[in-house]
């Protein structure tokens, strides 16, 4: 055997060590399974990342078409949580549109299909207009499902989001930090998103609609608890770019969730702007104007 230098000896120690904190296994399913998964919940779709359900109805309808011919579909990655259930962290959008399709998917009227490539006659039918044969036939197809069972580990979890975070519509860095945190703590997200609708804090910001779509005000939020807790220690990240921004904020997330106390935060965050808006007036928070290389806000 040809003998290793000490770079590929140290190459092979970190590979095993990466591969004892993931392990995976797959297996294929039939649509009819993940239905009756979801309906006993067994298979979460998390509120957050319901919200980043965006398909329009003519991506549903090529997905449902593309099923129905018998096209193979991309796999589903699941995260197995430790009481067994499984949260879906790449696939949403497929499983989310058959689920609208059979009429199962919570808070979502029954998907009507639009115009078909291959079955035209498809077009402005929902499940009860299928045949019974092709309703069958659609339940028996196969998606394979890759299970991912991780360390226990909050960092490999958020880790495992980041890169398969692959398809659908492009989301925004804070978007995806929603649902990690989701991942990570419930609670924590739960706090973090009832700030975001403030109406002291929203009054005080001057941000385009497609910022608040894209969650910006919630990493805002973020970047002043940072702040505010004074146990980040920025060194590490020194300098700080906007390439690096995002990560930085990603990793000092899952430190503060862990360490430091966001009920003591609220109480801060809403005194803070309580006077901050009766006090001044004219917003406080600019938006960036790149041209003339303004300050961003406050934050």
């Amino acid at each position: 055997m040809t003998d290793l230098t000490p770079k590929q000896t140290k190459i092979l120690s970190e590979l095993e060590n990466a591969r004892k904190a993931v392990k995976t296994d797959d297996y294929s399913m039939s649509i009819g399974e993940l239905i009756n998964l979801y309906r006993d919940e067994e298979i979460k779709l998390d509120p957050a990342f319901q919200r980043l359900f965006r398909w329009e109805d003519h991506q549903k309808t090529k997905l449902i078409e593309s099923i129905l011919i018998g096209i193979p579909i991309p796999e589903i990655f699941v995260a197995q949580k430790s009481d067994g259930t499984w949260h879906v962290v790449d696939g949403v959008q497929r499983l989310s549109t058959i689920y609208q399709l059979v009429g199962v998917l919570e808070n979502r009227d029954p998907l009507i299909l639009t115009t078909c490539k291959y079955i035209p006659s498809l077009e402005q039918s929902s499940w009860k207009d299928l045949p019974v044969s092709t309703q069958r036939e659609f339940k028996k197809s196969k998606i394979k499902i890759n299970i991912i069972l991780t360390e226990n580990s909050d960092e490999a979890q958020y880790e495992l989001f980041q890169r398969l975070n692959t398809g659908g519509t492009r989301l925004g860095d804070q978007e995806v930090r929603n649902c990690l945190i989701l991942m990570v703590s419930p609670d924590f997200y739960e706090k973090l998103n009832s700030l975001k609708d403030y109406e002291n804090f929203k009054d005080c910001l001057k941000l385009k609609d497609h910022k608040f779509e894209k969650e910006f005000h919630m990493e805002l939020i973020l970047r002043m608890y940072m702040g505010c807790q004074g146990v980040v220690d920025y060194r590490k990240y020194d300098p700080i770019n906007s390439t690096l921004l995002s990560d930085f904020i990603d990793k000092e997330t899952i430190n503060l969730i862990k360490n430091a106390d966001f009920d003591n935060f609220i109480k801060i965050f809403k005194r803070t702007f309580d006077k901050l808006k009766p006090a001044l007036a004219k917003k406080i928070l600019p938006e960036i104007q790149q041209r003339s290389r303004r300050i961003f806000g406050c934050f």
